[in-house]
Formats: structure tokens, C-alpha cells, sequence
């Protein structure tokens, strides 16, 4: 265990997630640290340390299974279990180790509507890469209740998109149309960079305005209720949307300053 502790990068679990672990403090810091670490370990020595954290997490769960932070301990060592035998090449239990990530996860929110300690924002941000479809909207919904976990405006603008985008291929129109609004109002409020923001909720009512005309049309064709329409986000696509995202915002603010200039170059023209 020292030699695989000093192969680890010195991650504490409360640094990364703003939240403690207090009485399973040193499983949480193995964990997070193995996930984080670049260290490429031998394929036994990898399962043998995994394991080992397997079973501290099983002599302690009774003590703690009502304690949400505790189970999304849980989903992350899952989330490692499922890395490894995905290395070993057995997909089946790969697909296995998964489940029971989401599983955890899932059960993590759902205490944490009713016990404490709270989940942080930063442990939002991170479920939701792991769930999909009701569970991955509420997973953002909750991370942009607590003001999000990103370092600047442009990811706490992005969570407000990511929300609506995700409530309308849900068909969830109403809800989506509540959180445009919020959206708008937060955006009139901080005054920052208010313009480009707003281009990007004129975006999200089209889209909106777009889902609203194909289930009327889908209604005119059948009596039954429409299919959902919505993609499962996972870990691996999470980030695509968000650069996505940022480069609509890049491309907003491009356009501006042609604007900008056009105008500058005409009114000193007129001088």
C-alpha cells in the first residue's frame, strides 16, 4: 500500500469535490486519487488495490448507507471498477460496474433531498457525466441550483443551456419554458455580458418553438402520446456538449465585433 500510495498524485477527495468524507476519509482519497492518477499500474497490482478498496467500503457501508456523499463514494469506486475490466477486456462486467456507478449515483440525490451532509455542486457536475435522461437533468438542475461548478460566467450560463436543451429533447416543454425564463431573468439582473447571453436564450425559445411545432404535428398523426426524443449522455459526450456550447458563444461574440467595427469604420468614414 506505500508503494502504491506514493504512485498516486496527492488528491485530497474534500479539495476536489468541496466536500468532506468525514469517517471513510482515507477510502475517499484512494479512490479519487487512483481515478486521477496518470500512473499506469500492472494489471494485477491495479486489481488487487481496487479490491482491497472494495472491501474497506463493504465493512463500513451498514454504518453509513443513509449518508449520500457515502454513496457517491460508492459510484466513483464503481466508475474505477469498470475502468479495470474494461482494461481486462470483459465488457460484461464493464457494463456491470457501470450500473451500479448510476446506481449509486441515483441513490446519492435521492438522500440528499432528505439527509446530510448536502452534496456539493462539484459532485453534481460530476454525477451528471455518468447519468442520462431524468437523472442527468436533475443531476444539472441541482448543480445550477448551488451556482454551478465552473471557474467562470460562461460555464454557469452554459448549465442554464444545458438544462433547457435537455428539458425540451425530453419534451418537457413547460419546464423548459420555466427555465428559459429564469434564465432571462438572471441574464437581465447581472447586466454581464447581457447581449451575447440573451442571442443564446432567443437560441433556446427557438428550439423551444421548433419541439413545441413537431409534437403538434406528431399529434395530428397519432392519438398516442409522442416518443421521448432525447440522446443518453455519458462521461465520454458531457464535454463535447460544453465545447459545443462554447463555440456558439465564440462564434456570438465573433459576429458582434464585425458588427462592432463596420460601424466604426462607417462613422469614421462620415468625419
Amino acid at each position: 500500500m506505500i508503494f502504491y500510495s506514493s504512485c498516486l498524485q496527492a488528491t485530497e477527495f474534500s479539495e476536489t469535490y468541496d466536500i468532506s468524507a468525514r469517517g471513510f476519509e482515507r477510502e475517499a482519497n484512494r479512490i479519487v486519487a487512483y481515478h486521477q492518477s496518470d500512473t499506469q499500474f500492472d494489471i494485477q497490482q491495479q486489481k488487487d488495490q481496487l479490491n482491497f478498496i472494495n472491501n474497506s467500503l463493504q465493512q463500513i457501508e451498514s454504518k453509513y448507507n443513509d449518508n449520500p456523499v457515502f454513496r457517491f463514494v460508492q459510484g466513483l469506486q464503481a466508475r474505477n471498477m469498470a475502468s479495470l475490466e474494461q482494461r481486462l477486456g470483459d465488457a460484461i462486467k464493464s457494463a456491470h460496474w457501470l450500473q451500479k456507478k448510476q446506481d449509486y449515483y441515483v441513490m446519492a440525490m435521492a438522500l440528499d433531498k432528505k439527509q446530510s451532509p448536502h452534496l456539493s455542486a462539484a459532485v453534481y457536475a460530476t454525477m451528471k457525466k455518468g447519468l442520462s435522461g431524468d437523472e442527468k437533468q436533475q443531476a444539472t438542475q441541482n448543480e445550477l441550483k448551488l451556482g454551478g461548478s465552473g471557474e467562470n460566467d460562461s460555464y454557469y450560463w452554459y448549465l442554464h443551456w444545458s438544462n433547457i436543451n435537455q428539458l425540451q429533447k425530453q419534451g418537457k416543454i413547460e419546464e423548459a419554458e420555466k427555465a428559459l425564463t429564469a434564465m432571462k431573468k438572471e441574464i437581465e439582473q447581472s447586466g454581464k455580458s447581457a447581449e451575447i447571453y440573451l442571442q443564446l436564450a432567443g437560441k433556446a425559445k427557438a428550439d423551444l418553438d421548433k419541439k413545441k411545432t413537431q409534437l403538434k404535428q406528431a399529434n395530428t398523426k397519432q392519438a398516442s402520446k409522442p416518443e421521448r426524443d432525447h440522446k443518453a449522455f455519458t462521461e465520454e459526450n458531457v464535454e463535447e456538449e460544453y465545447y459545443g456550447y462554447l463555440l456558439v458563444v465564440g462564434l456570438v461574440m465573433l459576429v458582434l465585433i464585425v458588427i462592432g467595427l463596420v460601424f466604426e469604420v462607417r462613422r469614421r468614414k462620415k468625419r
